[in-house]
C-alpha cells in the first residue's frame, strides 16, 4: 500500500478501479458539494461499496 496526497476533487485514479471506498471523519470537509457523491463513486467498480462515517461516535 502507498499513501497518495491529492486534492479531493482531482483524484489521480482511473474510473472503476476500487472495490470499496471508505471515508472516516473526512467527508464533511470535502464531500458536502452536491456533485461530490457522483464524482467519488465513479472510482468504484460495478457493485462496489461506499462507506462514509462521521463523528461523534
Amino acid at each position: 500500500m502507498q499513501a497518495i496526497q491529492a486534492e479531493a476533487y482531482s483524484l489521480p485514479f482511473a474510473r472503476a478501479c476500487f472495490d470499496a471506498i471508505v471515508s472516516i471523519d473526512a467527508h464533511e470537509y470535502f464531500g458536502t458539494a452536491d456533485s461530490y457523491l457522483a464524482y467519488i463513486t465513479r472510482f468504484l467498480k460495478p457493485a462496489g461499496h461506499l462507506a462514509i462515517a462521521t463523528g461523534p461516535y
